[in-house]
This record gives C-alpha cells, structure tokens and sequence, in this order.
C-alpha cells in the first residue's frame, strides 16, 4: 500500500510536470528541456540515474545544442536517425540490424535468423502477408554477405507466449539445393558454459 500511494503521488507530480515542460518548450533550448527533465526525474521522482545513463543523457543534450530552441527540428532528426548512423565497419563486433538498416552495406558473414513461416514472410494475425516486400528484403539481407552466409530456421519457436511448431520458409526452399549446406543442430536445451563468458 506504501508503494502504490507512492506511485500515485509521481504520477501526480508527472502531471504537474508536463504542462510546465510543454510552456518552457516554447522559448527554453532543447539542452535546457533535457536539463530539466534530467532534474526532475532525479530530484522530483527521486530516481537514481548510472553512470551509464548519465553519460547517455550527456550525449543526448551534445546531440541538442547545434538545434538551440528548435524541439521540433530535434524530434524530426531523432526520429530520422538510423540505425546504421553509428555503424563502424572498423570495429571489432557483431553488428545487430534490421534487413531495412542493412541496405547498401556489407558485412564478411551475414547470418539471417528466423527463417520460418509467419516470421519470413512475417504474417500478422487476420492479415496477409506481402510476400513480394519480404522476399525482396530477404534478398537484401543474403546479398549483404560477402564471404558466408548462415540462415536458420527452428523447428519449435516460442513467440508471444506460445510454444510453436515452425516450418522453413518458402524463401529458403526456393535457393537452389546447389548452393545449400544444410546442417541439423542439436535440440533441447542449452547447457551452461562452464566459463561465464563466450568468447566469439
């Protein structure tokens, strides 16, 4: 009960916040705004911020300054901001992306996880799938690859809670057996390592 009248009383203060903010929005520079809701969450909510959220909430206030008092110039250029804006192809990692991100680059090994019905061709529940869109961004994904590429497919899949069956896609039935090497993996579950990190 303490808790929850606790959550009530920041909700309130969230509300007393946000028309405030929304006024300062009008004349304040986005740095400012950032300020001020950096305070209001530490001191106001009492939240303690990391290390690693400060340093983020830093570089986020560096990345506001060029736009001064332009919020809405700000908000359009995060929202626009891809992914790939902090690729670096020199660094030593194993980069995660979307087959949408991945237009125009390449990378020595490309691996495609996934590969099942209703995931690729991703199928919405009530709605068909666009095969042809989804098969064109399967081929920007495979094209990526300039040494090896690995595509999986599970045979059971949990998604949404649910225990599932998964069949490979069509996309993968339909590469020439030529250029396939198929390799079944072990099922059950996964041991733990007996050291606490997996060198890649």
């Amino acid at each position: 009960q303490v808790y929850a009248q606790a959550r009530r009383k920041d909700v309130a203060r969230i509300g007393y916040f946000l028309p405030r903010l929304q006024d300062a929005a009008a004349t304040e520079s986005v740095a400012a705004l950032i300020d001020q809701v950096s305070e209001f969450v530490r001191l106001d909510l009492q939240t303690t911020v990391n290390e690693a959220q400060q340093e983020r909430i830093a570089r986020l206030r560096r990345r506001a300054l060029p736009f001064e008092a332009n919020l809405r110039a700000f908000l359009e250029a995060t929202l626009l901001q891809h992914e790939t804006d902090h690729y670096d192809p020199r660094a030593d990692r194993v980069t995660l992306m979307t087959l949408h991100a991945a237009k125009g680059l390449e990378f020595p090994v490309v691996l495609i996880p996934g590969c099942e019905e209703t995931l690729l061709p991703y199928t919405l529940a009530g709605r068909d799938a666009d095969v042809e869109e989804e098969r064109r961004l399967f081929y920007v994904g495979m094209t990526r690859a300039q040494r090896r590429l690995i595509l999986l497919h599970a045979r059971r899949r949990t998604l949404f809670g649910q225990r599932l069956q998964s069949a490979p896609s069509r996309f993968l039935l339909a590469i020439e057996e030529t250029l396939k090497e198929l390799k079944a993996m072990a099922g059950g579950k996964a041991k733990k390592a007996a050291t606490a990190e997996m060198q890649l």
